[in-house]
């Protein structure tokens, strides 16, 4: 018996060999750019809450150095005296950014019982964030030194 050997039918061949076609690598690529949609817009929110973070702590540690002047004054200086509220004081950050308004407030065995002599000093800090006003407050208390 006589060995023979196959004989390749090209179209045959050619109708099996390996690849992609064009609707897999277009659906490939719409999913692709999908995700790197997705991913450009998490990387805008994150910018954004990033640059919104940086207000927030630039207004606190402006607030703080605020505090931390006041707390230095003698506690019966001028600076330190209760403002009504039409009289609010008030100060401009030196870049121009922040608003910081300030009311003190005497503590006295009358209005706060547990705590007399000692003033409490309420600021708001506010500041434009694309056209639009935010604010946050901070409270501190100052004591009479014995």
């Amino acid at each position: 018996m006589k060995h023979q050997t196959p004989i390749l039918d090209t179209n045959r061949l050619s109708s099996r060999q390996g690849g992609f076609t064009l609707i897999e690598v277009v659906i490939a690529l719409t999913i692709f750019a999908i995700g790197l949609l997705a991913a450009n817009m998490m990387q805008s929110a994150a910018i954004k809450g990033n640059r919104s973070a940086t207000a927030v702590s630039q207004g606190a540690n402006w607030a703080a150095y605020k505090m931390e002047e006041m707390k230095s004054w003698p506690f019966n200086d001028p600076r330190l005296q209760a403002a009504s509220a039409a009289n609010l004081r008030t100060d401009t950050s030196p870049d121009g950014v922040y608003t910081m308004t300030w009311n003190i407030t005497d503590n006295t065995a009358a209005t706060n019982p547990p705590v007399p002599n000692t003033k409490t000093i309420l600021f708001t800090v506010t500041w434009n964030v694309r056209g639009r006003q935010v604010n946050t407050q901070y409270t501190s208390i100052i004591a009479q030194a014995l």
